[in-house]
């Protein structure tokens, strides 16, 4: 599988660099290109501005922020990814909501950049009057309160009255902040970000007092208005000579400080003794301060039917982009960044990714797809303009007693001071990109645990099986198990493949995709697509290339193209040699062994069963070799050599099953037939190669060895349950019909039913089996109304099978029947793969329907384990529906209430709770009513159910015992 082709493009990038272009213009030629898609990606993907800040150094954060606001801003776009950043900020934080927009995190750098941007002109009008009046005052207001620095005879006197000052002082300013006209004449822009941390703050349930409005005080006080009242210079509010007038600079200071603390919600403590006097000015003015802050995200303009502040925030487009001027310098700093930081920020992007995996749509895969799309249209940054030092390492300081290191420069030595950190600086496109998936795939299966790979595991539809006859290991893709949610979510698939399959890929191995059952819906298959490229894409080459075939199991028509198209990404040649359809499992035994073949019971029912037996003698082990094939109300015994029917046991003539302890045969007794009873029921129509009527109905019993107990006891188990759903078989099973032959003439055939296909009869003979899992259609002829078409698959080639009858309507009725019938057993097995634990409501029900006086235990002997009875259980499930009270369509009206009823009349106590659940389960449809297969059906799963769990009991106490024996050797 050497050839496979990895989905990427097969361009590199330039190793050559471009010339360096300096200066605001606008992105234009080779160099505009290649930046164009730069500034839409950084303007308008979040993650990437939050990656790069987690891993380039500090020193660069500063310079990051700028130009990030730098071009966002020069576009409409800052809102936008400021919005994006807070909520990132928000669910990164959400368990330790009180570290949110805490540290210096890239976030709150860039909304004070912004500030600074939309903000300055309106801090001039909001703080110039007041700051001035302190700066007049230069000389004769002292606001100190600290004892230590207070100077005076009488100090306290003064303290007392600095400190009224300040409550003063203080006031003006609150008030002229908190005014209705300065908060009208805020600009919207600083509004919107207020309104972005309150819509965060609910989104994540977080208290509005103790949580929002702090965040929007940090946001307005700490970071917008504080630093400029403490500092009016940065604002041209005062100039720099009035700031460093008298007592301007630590007055401005006291007041910035008081306020931040009744902006935080905060009062003074014993860390600052001399301010806790203002503790009651601060609690006085608490509720003024709140109501400013909870007026901030209210947008002014807002319009009914419209988002708050919609109109300020806009997808950008690549016309945006090219009409607008950037400063270039901006763009190379951020091209190095990503070239110097590549390896290490794509990991950084992936741990986002994952730290959202299950609230964002985003996938790792298509995270590293635009990232290696990003530096292929990139290249590598000009040279010139690299002034991106790699971080040094801190010199560590010599240990005491340790020997100084020499001063004699050793020329041969690498400098030892330098971290040494692989960037994609010399790299190939190819080499870049194996680096990425590799470091990618590295990355994810470290953080694997944060993954909830629970539900995956349990479907079970990826495991290693026995080996194949040449030792080669086995994987198994049951695709029918394979859910389209997981589909939805391919970070968790790939992990799951990579934690199941990784160690296998080391090695030589095969796969068997398993399509029994498959439902490849367009969408589906879409997904899937995408899932197998995906794979495709993180594997290494040397694992795709130890596969050394490919079986492709049981595909239908739809299946089959779907499968191929898939595979597509594989060259032809290789696919012709590495891909090989079995439509049998069977088939599969040439390659491995047929009790090792590990796919799905149901899988396996995809092909009709037909039971490799011996009919025993009545005395002594000889016997004869017979096939036995299980129809919707009968057994069919055949020959094994000429294909017909010898003998056949109806369903409603068992009396019981038999099943024998220490060896692989089973008994059936069951009554005889007379000529009346066979010819009522249609099996003197011709099937049967013999006459097996008998003058008198008696009982005979018929002894059958099976190849093994296991054989035997899914034989049986089968039997009992084919058997207990003829209790509601109403349709006829065996027609006379005819076929056209190649010569125009019309032949004699005969259509029975077995409860997975279409037995084609001809003079006794089964010259044609036609599975109902083919089955893609039948109809009755519009124009011809005794024809009908049954349509099926064959080796992957479309059939039909056209046959005449008088009563083609019935003939079609019954076959809808038989196929509803079969799909059932399947959904049957699916389900109890699914289900984990026994509905008790149901089985309370089903438990209490029982006739006590009739037990399958009664003739056990001691050479018998079991008896299994299916007549016992036909009369309890029909005097069960009876209490129902159904009508004359066969129908009985269902309700909460008739439920309770009957299940009073069964001396069961249901609550009306219980009765619901159980009229839910009963009526699966609503629609009102149930019918005698209802009760059948749910009677069989729930039976099955049972047997499957005593079978995991018995499983377990047998592993423990095993164990137990090993720990005994062991100790040995």
């Amino acid at each position: 599988m050497s050839e496979t082709k990895k989905p990427s493009s097969s361009t590199s990038p330039s190793t050559g660099t471009a010339k360096p272009v300096k200066g605001v213009q606008k992105l234009a030629g080779d160099i505009g290109k290649k930046y164009k898609l730069l500034v839409q990606i950084m303007t308008s993907d979040p993650r990437y501005a939050k990656a790069l800040a987690d891993v380039v150094p500090p020193a660069q954060h500063e310079k990051l922020a700028d130009s990030l606001i730098s071009l966002s801003y020069e576009i409409g776009a800052s809102l936008a990814i400021i919005k994006s950043l807070i909520g990132l900020e928000f669910d990164r934080k959400q368990s330790h909501p009180s570290t949110i927009l805490r540290v210096n995190s890239i976030v709150s750098k860039m909304m004070g950049k912004y500030t600074k941007r939309v903000g300055t002109q309106y801090l001039k009008l909001l703080l110039s009057k007041v700051v001035n009046e302190v700066v007049e005052q230069a000389e004769t207001l002292d606001l100190e309160v600290d004892p230590e620095k207070v100077q005076g005879e009488n100090k306290q006197e003064i303290i007392d009255r600095r400190l009224q000052q300040i409550e003063e002082v203080c006031q003006r300013f609150l008030d002229r902040i908190t005014s209705e006209s300065m908060i009208e004449e805020m600009p919207r822009e600083l509004r919107a970000v207020c309104y972005f941390l309150k819509q965060y703050g609910e989104y994540y349930k977080f208290d509005i007092e103790k949580m929002i409005l702090p965040l929007i005080s940090g946001f307005v006080c700490l970071r917008y208005i504080c630093p400029v009242i403490a500092m009016p210079q940065n604002a041209d509010i005062i100039k720099m000579d009035d700031w460093k007038k008298g007592c301007v600079r630590q007055n401005l200071t006291q007041i910035a400080k008081v306020i931040q603390k009744l902006a935080n919600g905060e009062l003074f403590d014993t860390a600052t003794p001399s301010l806790m006097p203002l503790n009651g000015w601060i609690q006085k003015n608490q509720e003024g301060i709140f109501k400013y802050m909870a007026q901030l995200p209210v947008d002014p303009k807002q319009q009914e039917g419209l988002n708050p502040f919609g109109d300020l925030q806009r997808s950008i487009t690549f016309e945006d982009i090219h009409y607008k001027s950037f400063d270039m310098d901006d763009l190379l700093f951020l091209h190095t960044l990503i070239y110097d930081y590549g390896y290490e920020l794509i990991v950084s992007l992936q741990n986002e990714v994952i730290m959202t995996h299950d609230k964002r749509p985003v996938s790792i895969v298509s995270t590293e797809t635009d990232f290696l799309s990003l530096v292929q249209d990139l290249g590598p940054p000009p040279e010139k303009d690299r002034k991106l030092p790699l971080p040094e390492k801190k010199q560590e300081p010599p240990r005491k007693g340790s020997v100084k290191p020499s001063d004699k420069k050793d020329e041969t030595a690498q400098p030892q001071n330098k971290l040494q950190r692989e960037t994609l600086v010399g790299k190939t496109y190819d080499q870049i990109q194996e680096k990425v998936l590799e470091r990618s795939m590295d990355n994810l299966m470290k953080n694997s645990e944060k993954f909830d790979l629970s539900e995956l595991d349990r479907t079970r539809f990826l495991y290693v099986g026995k080996p194949t006859r040449q030792n080669l290991p086995v994987v198994y893709l049951i695709l029918h198990r394979l859910k389209q949610e997981f589909l939805n979510h391919n970070d968790k698939l790939m992990i799951y493949i990579y934690k199941t399959l990784g160690a296998l890929f080391n090695q030589k191995y095969c796969l068997i995709i398993d399509l029994s059952w498959a439902d490849m819906a367009d969408e589906y298959q879409a997904l899937l697509y995408r899932a197998v490229v995906a794979f495709a894409r993180l594997m290494k080459i040397e694992h795709l290339a130890n596969c050394q075939q490919i079986y492709i199991l049981h595909p239908n028509f739809k299946t089959k193209t779907a499968v191929d198209d898939i595979f597509n990404i594989i060259p032809n040649e290789t696919r012709q040699r590495l891909i090989k359809v079995k439509y049998d499992w069977t088939s599969l035994s040439d390659i491995i062994e047929p009790i090792k073949i590990w796919i799905p019971f149901v899988s396996k029912k995809f092909i009709p069963t037909t039971y490799n037996l011996m009919l025993m003698k009545e005395k002594g082990d000889s016997g004869n070799e017979r096939l036995m094939k299980i129809t919707n109300d009968s057994l069919l015994v055949l020959d094994s050599k000429l294909g017909t029917v010898l003998d056949e046991i109806p369903f409603t003539t068992i009396v019981d099953i038999r099943i024998k302890k220490n060896c692989n045969e089973f008994l059936i007794k069951h009554k005889t037939e007379t000529e009346h009873m066979l010819k009522e029921r249609g099996g003197d129509l011709g099937y049967i190669s013999k006459n097996i009527a008998t003058a008198n109905q008696t009982e005979v019993v018929k002894r059958f060895n099976c190849v093994s107990d296991q054989q035997r006891d899914n034989l049986v188990e089968t039997i009992a349950d084919v058997g207990v759903r003829c209790t509601s078989l109403e349709k006829k099973q065996t027609f006379i019909v005819e076929k056209d032959t190649k010569s125009g003439k019309r032949q004699k055939r005969i259509l029975k039913f077995a409860y997975d296909s279409v037995l084609v009869f001809k003079e006794g003979v089964i010259k044609r089996e036609i599975p109902f899992s083919t089955l893609q259609s039948f109809y009755i002829d519009k124009e011809e109304k005794s024809r009908m078409f049954i349509n099926f698959m064959l080796l992957g080639r479309k059939k039909a099978y056209v046959v005449y009858h008088e009563n083609a309507t019935a003939l079609r009725d019954s076959l809808l029947d038989t196929v509803v019938r079969f799909k059932f057993n399947v959904d049957l097995e699916k389900e109890l793969f699914i289900r984990k634990d026994l509905d008790a409501v149901v089985d309370r029900f089903f438990s209490a329907a029982k006739d006590k006086t009739l037990t399958d235990e009664s003739g056990l002997t001691s050479d018998i384990k079991q008896i299994v009875n299916i007549h016992n259980a036909s009369e309890d499930i029909k005097k069960l529906f009876y209490k129902f009270n159904p009508q004359n369509d066969k129908r009985a009206p269902l309700s909460v209430d008739k439920m309770r009823i009957i299940a009073t009349s069964l001396n069961v106590d249901f609550s009306e709770e219980h009765s619901r659940h159980l009229v839910s389960i009963l009526d699966e449809k609503s629609v009102g009513y149930v019918v005698l297969d209802d009760i059948v059906r749910n009677y069989i799963l729930n039976k099955r159910m049972k047997g499957m769990i005593q079978k995991r009991k018995d499983a377990l106490v047998k592993r423990n015992e095993i164990l137990q024996k090993q720990g005994s050797s062991s100790s040995k």
